[in-house]
């Protein structure tokens, strides 16, 4: 099954959740990657996300790595929404034979939340035929949660991440996909940021880019009902160089590759971009990309 297949799948069942689960009148949001309820006076925000061994561990992806990488896969839905984390559980599935490994995976969780001081309360641990780790992630909203729908013709995309392109050719050339150096890889695809900075940002919508930026821009302009129109940006010399030598085009790769774990974010007041944030394009009626 191609990507794309699996992507529509994946939001097929997804609706069919949604109808089992019904309205709740205290949730705030529970159509996207993070949800929020009403406690009292307080908005509770928190997101779970899966990592699975057999589809998402690269080679050479130690298993203190994969702690890691599962613990910013799910705290970056968190950021997307202006919400810090604050807090979070892990529950680890591995194979009896290497319940040692488990160990591993713990150090990488905790060295993901010591370097963004969020607290790691512990959690389960299974027996399976597979790793899984399974992050829940919670925090507090202290201003209005970003939507994905909310921006309005005329504003401007932005993106704050890493460079565009640089992570999913990263982790295709650690699949054995396409030629490159796998030292250098691992430590573009093994090393994901959180980017904070993000919080300060009086972002209109937002969305966590782990799908794409394609597909992410898709479930903006879905959401918002506006399009985009993006600028002639240059990829740069590393994905250039790589995507040329496999015989693959650098714009293609930057929309279409995804594992950033960025934010795809729209402003109103371009002065309110912090200076490691770019522009990609603009917001308008349809879309236009």
């Amino acid at each position: 099954m191609s990507d794309l297949a699996k992507q529509q799948s994946e939001r097929s069942l997804l609706r069919k959740f949604q109808n089992i689960l019904g309205e709740n009148r205290n949730l705030l949001r529970g159509s996207e990657d993070a949800s929020a309820i009403k406690l009292g006076d307080q908005i509770f925000v928190i997101n779970v996300d899966g990592w699975v061994e057999s589809s998402d561990r690269p080679d050479g992806l130690d298993f203190e790595g994969c702690g890691y990488r599962a613990t910013i896969n799910a705290c970056s839905d968190l950021v997307a929404k202006g919400v810090r984390p604050v807090g979070l559980l892990s529950s680890i599935s591995i194979q009896a034979e290497a319940s040692d490994h488990s160990i591993e995976v713990v150090k990488g969780i905790k060295q993901a939340t010591d370097t963004y001081s969020i607290s790691y309360l512990g959690g389960d641990l299974n027996s399976a035929n597979d790793l899984v780790i399974d992050i829940t992630v919670f925090g507090l909203a202290t201003k209005q949660l970003i939507k994905r729908g909310g921006s309005k013709p005329g504003e401007k995309l932005c993106w704050l991440g890493p460079t565009l392109g640089e992570t999913s050719l990263a982790l295709q050339i650690l699949l054995g996909k396409i030629e490159g150096n796998k030292s250098k890889a691992l430590k573009i695809y093994a090393s994901p940021c959180l980017y904070l900075d993000f919080l300060e940002i009086q972002a209109t919508s937002a969305i966590d880019c782990s799908d794409g930026l394609a597909r992410s821009l898709y479930q903006l302009s879905e959401t918002g009902n506006i399009g985009f129109r993006l600028h002639d940006f240059q990829p740069n010399l590393w994905v250039k160089s790589k995507s040329e030598a496999n015989q693959l085009i650098s714009s293609d790769v930057i929309l279409y590759g995804g594992e950033e774990l960025g934010v795809i974010f729209t402003l109103q007041d371009i002065n309110l971009l912090p200076p490691e944030g770019i522009i990609l394009g603009d917001v308008t009626e349809s879309l236009d990309i």
